[in-house]
């Protein structure tokens, strides 16, 4: 993670590594990751009827004011852990077993989805 969420935060870049060995193992250090966002797009969800289950107890909003990362994060690496579980649900769109070194940079739902659809036209093609 990087990028704007880096300038704002101050951070680094964050990296994981994470080993997933079935298709039924679940990123147990992943999972009480929140989602993260910011302010201004929180309120365009909430302006198209959009995030109304969310709160500051299941996400983080970055830029709101008083948010301070070493008082509301759960990790230091939170984001990063919240991506990488981002990532294992969308693999599961691929419906089979994928054994591969997955390497994701700065990707999001989007690009995991279009990996998705991409590897399963190849996978087919194997078929």
């Amino acid at each position: 993670i990087g990028g704007e969420f880096g300038r704002v935060m101050g951070w680094a870049d964050q990296y994981r590594r994470l080993q997933v060995r079935t298709n039924a193992d679940t990123p147990h250090d992943a999972a009480p990751a929140r989602t993260f966002g910011f302010w201004s797009e929180v309120q365009e969800l909430l302006q198209h009827g959009l995030g109304r289950g969310g709160d500051l107890q299941n996400a983080l909003v970055f830029d709101r004011p008083g948010f301070k990362a070493e008082e509301n994060l759960r990790f230091r690496n939170e984001p990063v852990r919240h991506k990488i579980l981002d990532l294992a649900g969308d693999l599961v769109l691929l419906g089979r077993p994928l054994c591969a070194f997955v390497l994701a940079i700065k990707a999001g739902h989007k690009l995991h989805v279009e990996f998705v659809r991409r590897l399963a036209q190849e996978m087919e093609k194997d078929a």
